[in-house]
Order: C-alpha cells, then structure tokens, then sequence
C-alpha cells in the first residue's frame, strides 16, 4: 500500500509541473459515464493482490464536475458495483465519491477520490432448516452494511475517451459480532466516455 501511495504521489508531482509545457486541462469534462471489470478481493490493503484465486468484479457509474464552466479538477461521482467471490459471498455496492483528477501530463492525469455508500452482502451457500422433519430452503435478503471508499487510480485520455485502471480500499462497518469493520479491495480496468467538454 505504501509502495501504491507513493508512486501516486511522484505522479502528483510530475503532473503538476507545468513548467514542461505539456500540462493540460482539456481532458476535464462536465459529465462522464464509466464502466469497469477487475477482482475483489477480501484483505488487507496491499496483501495478496495478484494471487489466486480471481474474484471477479464489475462497476458502472457517473461522474459530474462541480464545476460548469471551467477547469476545476474536483468533481462527484455516483457508481454501482457488483462482485462475485466464491467463498465470502456476493454482493453489490452503491457508493458515492469526491474526487480530485490531476492535470494531464501526456495525456496521462491521477486521480484521488474519498466516499461512501452502502453494501448488500449475500451469504455465498444456501441455507436450510428443518421443519417439522424436512427440509426448507431460507431465502437468503442479504445484509445491508455501511462503508467507506478511498481509491487512486490513473487516466489514459485521448480526446473524449479515457483508459483508467483504479485501486480502491473499501471498509464495511459492523460486518458481524465478531469482525467489526471488513476488509475489502478492487483492482480495477475500464473505459470512461467524456459526454460534455467544459469550457475552458
């Protein structure tokens, strides 16, 4: 994690430079809609991250600068996500996040972003009683827990279209009696569509 943190930060860094004469703001945009594919994983941040086996996840969302009619790098977003691991379950996301995205530097920017939202978890086998000598299925509502998000990630823009790959930290609050606050991370690829340029 702290390897991830600080390679973020250098490209901060490098980012803001603009004495290079290549730092733009053209690849901001009012409205943008994503999608992305990756693996989840329940863990500590930073542990176990490319081992097997693949968890697989997949998250779709929207995203509106707080701005209409310039470069302000902040902006909201609002995305859904859904996972699927064999042997903690499933589960979807709805989450909202703050975000900051770096000016361009090469058509590459980072991006930072803080949120919350809630999960609804689903036990991942199915469950019975006995009733009156027989079996019955339990239908399975799931739990629905409270989170907090912190993600870093990069973009690839080229004009409308960007290629990001995101690493989000996620915390789920009063899992259960005995864990009180469940790990979970993503690793995550996909597309974002720039629907509307700002003006500059």
């Amino acid at each position: 994690m702290k390897k991830i943190l600080l390679s973020s930060l250098i490209i901060v860094i490098l980012c803001d430079t603009y004495s290079l004469g290549q730092v733009r703001t053209d690849h901001l945009s009012i409205y943008s809609i994503y999608i992305g594919i990756g693996r989840q994983k329940i863990d500590l941040p930073g542990r176990s991250l490319f081992a097997f086996p693949v968890h697989s996840s997949f998250h779709f969302g929207l995203q509106r600068s707080w701005s209409q009619s310039s470069s302000s790098p902040f902006y909201q977003t609002v995305d859904l996500s859904i996972y699927e691991n064999a042997s903690a379950g499933s589960g979807y996301l709805i989450l909202s996040h703050s975000g900051y995205q770096t000016p361009s530097l090469f058509d590459l920017s980072a991006i930072f972003e803080l949120g919350a939202g809630f999960a609804h978890l689903f036990r991942p086998k199915r469950l019975f009683e006995l009733n009156e000598g027989s079996f019955t299925e339990i239908v399975d509502l799931g739990q629905i827990k409270p989170g907090f998000s912190l993600k870093v990630g990069l973009d690839y823009t080229v004009k409308q279209l960007s290629i990001f790959v995101r690493y989000e930290i996620l915390s789920l609050l009063k899992y259960n009696e005995d864990i009180k606050v469940l790990p979970m991370t993503f690793l995550n690829l996909g597309l974002k569509y720039n629907l509307k340029k700002r003006s500059l």
